[in-house]
């Protein structure tokens, strides 16, 4: 290789570092973690001070001690990042705000934030199994299922069972025996981790995905596996003898109002879905959320209807399922007012 050859490649190589790094740092300063400059402290410490999670203690949500205390209400609240919620203050996420909504009705309680960014129904399951019975909680909330979608579609896609036909598969299952088979190892793993791989995996891939013909339905199958870990969840609430309540799950565009829904914000779908149109987004919530009706109708289950009231208001939202102040307000608002109606029967 000539020198001149060599000094292109240097070249070339030093923009591409200088790229990366003011990509790197301009993540940094809106709150995502990067290769660079690492994880980025949210809240300060003072603003954490009472809250977990901490050793002992694996939720984000006031310190309570293990023993429970007679008289009050114990509430584990299973999610994924719509409830954990890093990038706000932790007393402004909805399941911290609970406990004073009840407290206003004459209600003391205690929520346990077991939620946590990238938590699919199977694994709030595995962390209900894990710790539910230490802690005892007297009710389970479950409000999930963006995750599920995602997890469910790549299985659809890849078993062709979009017709419900042959043997329904467990999602917990096939999502646990893929694991590790795929993952990237060495200087591609290092690459994966660059703020520009990710710029480019967004800002191009996601076009190359909305381009296609994607699909508009989970199907007959998706309904089946999703029902699946919903009554697999309700069984491991009955192990530790606690009560389930299923909570309807509300997206920024329903079904009536998709073909609004921003560019960035469909683009972010595609991102780690490259099966499902927005439609089949919109649509595949509706029918989850019928599934979760049905259940509850089923078992006698306490159903929160989040979805009705919550979705469709632009107010309560910052992308298609996370929330804003105000969505977090009012989620809890929703959930504290069904969970005093309930308890006062």
């Amino acid at each position: 290789m000539s020198l001149r050859s060599l000094g292109l490649i240097l070249w070339i190589a030093l923009w591409i570092l200088v790229l990366e790094l003011g990509l790197e740092f301009r993540a940094h300063t809106r709150g995502w973690t990067t290769l660079a400059f690492g994880t980025v402290e949210v809240e300060a410490e003072d603003d954490r001070a009472g809250f977990g999670p901490s050793e002992g203690f694996p939720f984000r949500s006031p310190l309570v001690p293990r023993e429970k205390i007679p008289g009050t209400l114990r509430i584990w609240l299973a999610s994924s990042s719509y409830a954990e919620d890093l990038p706000l203050p932790v007393v402004e996420v909805f399941p911290n705000l609970i406990p004073d909504l009840l407290a206003s009705v004459g209600m003391t309680a205690q929520v346990l934030n077991a939620s946590a960014a990238g938590m699919a129904t199977h694994r709030n399951l595995d962390a209900l199994k894990l710790d539910g019975a230490a802690w005892a909680p007297d009710l389970v909330v479950l409000y999930q299922m963006s995750n599920d979608i995602d997890e469910i579609a790549r299985l659809v896609e890849r078993e062709g069972i979009a017709d419900g036909a042959g043997s329904p598969f467990d999602l917990a299952e096939e999502t646990a025996a893929g694991e590790g088979t795929h993952r990237p190892e060495g200087l591609t793993a290092l690459v994966e981790r660059t703020t520009l791989f990710e710029q480019l995996s967004n800002q191009i891939g996601t076009r190359l995905v909305a381009s296609q013909v994607l699909a508009d339905s989970l199907g007959d199958g998706g309904d089946v596996a999703f029902e699946r870990l919903i009554r697999d969840f309700l069984a491991a609430v009955d192990a530790i003898g606690a009560r389930p309540v299923l909570c309807t799950f509300a997206v920024s565009h329903p079904v009536s109002s998709i073909d609004s829904i921003p560019t960035e914000w469909e683009r972010h779908l595609h991102r780690y879905n490259t099966y499902l149109s927005a439609h089949g987004w919109a649509g595949s919530v509706k029918r989850l959320n019928a599934v979760i009706r049905r259940i509850a109708a089923a078992e006698d289950i306490l159903l929160v209807e989040v979805a009705e009231p919550i979705a469709g208001r632009a107010e309560f939202f910052r992308d298609f399922t996370h929330l804003t102040s105000a969505g977090h307000r009012a989620v809890a608002e929703v959930i504290a007012d069904a969970l005093a109606r309930e308890l006062r029967r």
